[in-house]
């Protein structure tokens, strides 16, 4: 979720320019049908002179809010209706946490279970105090409130308390939760940002600080993974929230937004540039028109759906649009039941079934823990000559949705072999003249010729 930082100044002239035409503006805007195409992303809402730059995604609904208080509801992403906030002051971002939405702004945190019945004033304690964003850990019900130089936490539907100050920055900005601790940033366009980890919400620790004119605008979890993004393009990447590794993503001059689903980051940028990670590290772009004078601002993922909203950079129209978020349908593996004799090998395939351009990267897997039955990186099974016979199961898991696996069921056989060659009778005894039949038996398995030469 983003405030465009390169057009605060700018958005206050604007708010009161326009203001008074909006309150009485009817919001609307032209609306086209989405395309499923998973490189296309397509317009599907406009609003004329009020620029869309957050948007979220929760209970089967996305919502795009405008900086200058309205807000659209869509439950299939093309079809938007327009509300207005009634709610004085300069939305700062937008979250749905807990089965509730959030609107962090000038004038504290505002809630509400349903978008389309009102909003309420989360704490009273808040009413005039700036805060930018809200996070939530779960398991132990911590929020935590991002302020300008403080940031507050509270349990429950407890009063939130100053838990930590930093007088030498101007903005908290940007907050999450994953892996058991908050992230938090810190933000002011043309300087550096801070990066600051705690565990349980209360005790903080800066860890980490980006170089002059490497603000940071937002950060997302995932995969066990935290990406923080902003500008000169920069993504900074941690595993653990306390050692953090800064890279490029290339031709990318700055990056307004970051969301993680279904095993993949999104970050987009001006020109309506999309590009996605599986890492946070390699970045591919996904869409981008240069001609395009929109800008995105914020991007959200739901319901199959991938939605980024943002404005013209020549009119301060906002715009909405959307494609099909890439997702994986179905791995499977042939052959299923393959037989594999001891010493050699067998060809595994994998087939995805993908929308969205999702990518369709597997990783592969044994159920043997000897080591006597492994898969390589591109499904070929190999079986030592001393494996024990018998059924092993070999999975390949999609990349980008760990829930979305298919397997074989590999049956090792044993390799032909004579175990021994018995001759009966053993002791014959034969008169001049005469013949005696002899007899070989040869125990073999894995189907060994059983032939003998006298």
């Amino acid at each position: 979720m983003f405030l465009f930082p390169r057009k605060r100044s700018l958005n206050r002239l604007l708010r009161t320019a326009l203001v008074s035409v909006l309150l009485i503006s009817s919001f609307s805007g032209g609306i086209l049908s989405s395309k499923v195409n998973a490189a296309t992303w397509s317009h599907v809402h406009q609003e004329p002179g009020s620029f869309q730059y957050l948007v979220e995604y929760g209970n089967g609904t996305f919502m795009s809010l405008g900086y200058f208080l309205d807000y659209h509801l869509s439950t299939d992403s093309v079809t938007w209706d327009n509300r207005y906030l009634g709610i004085a002051m300069e939305p700062t971002n937008l979250k749905y946490l807990k089965s509730t939405w959030y609107i962090t702004g000038s004038s504290g945190v505002y809630k509400t279970s349903n978008p389309t019945t009102g909003w309420t004033l989360m704490s009273s304690s808040l009413a005039s105090t700036h805060i930018n964003d809200i996070a939530y850990n779960p398991v132990t019900d911590r929020y935590v409130l991002a302020g300008q130089d403080k940031l507050y936490s509270f349990t429950g539907s407890g009063t939130p308390e100053v838990v930590y100050v930093d007088n030498t920055i101007p903005n908290f900005y940007r907050l999450t939760y994953g892996n058991g601790m908050f992230i938090a940033t810190t933000q002011i366009e043309g300087q550096g940002s801070k990066i600051y980890r705690s565990t349980d919400g209360l005790v903080w620790t800066q860890v980490y600080t980006t170089n002059p004119g490497q603000a940071i605008f937002d950060i997302a979890y995932g995969n066990s993974t935290f990406v923080a993004v902003g500008e000169g393009g920069r993504a900074y990447v941690s595993n653990d929230g306390e050692n953090w590794s800064a890279s490029t993503v290339p031709n990318y001059n700055s990056l307004t937004s970051v969301t993680y689903d279904s095993g993949e980051f999104y970050t987009v940028s001006a020109n309506e540039r999309v590009a996605t990670s599986l890492n946070g590290v390699v970045w591919v772009e996904e869409w981008s028109d240069s001609s395009s004078a929109i800008d995105f601002a914020d991007i959200s993922i739901g319901g199959g759906r991938a939605v980024a909203v943002g404005y013209d950079s020549q009119t301060y129209d906002g715009h909405i649009k959307s494609a099909p978020a890439p997702l994986v349908n179905s791995v499977t593996v042939t052959p299923t039941n393959p037989s594999v004799v001891q010493g050699s090998t067998e060809q595994l395939t994998a087939t995805v079934d993908v929308v969205g351009g999702a990518s369709q990267s597997v990783t592969w897997s044994s159920s043997d823990t000897s080591g006597n039955v492994t898969v390589d990186a591109n499904g070929l099974v190999s079986v030592a000559a001393n494996a024990a016979p018998g059924p092993y199961t070999i999975t390949a898991t999609s990349t980008v949705d760990g829930t979305k696996s298919g397997s074989a069921t590999v049956t090792v056989t044993s390799a032909p072999a004579v175990n021994s060659v018995t001759v009966t009778p053993t002791n014959p005894s034969v008169v001049q003249g005469d013949t005696e039949q002899l007899t070989a038996i040869v125990d073999v398995v894995g189907g060994a010729a059983q032939t003998v030469t006298w």
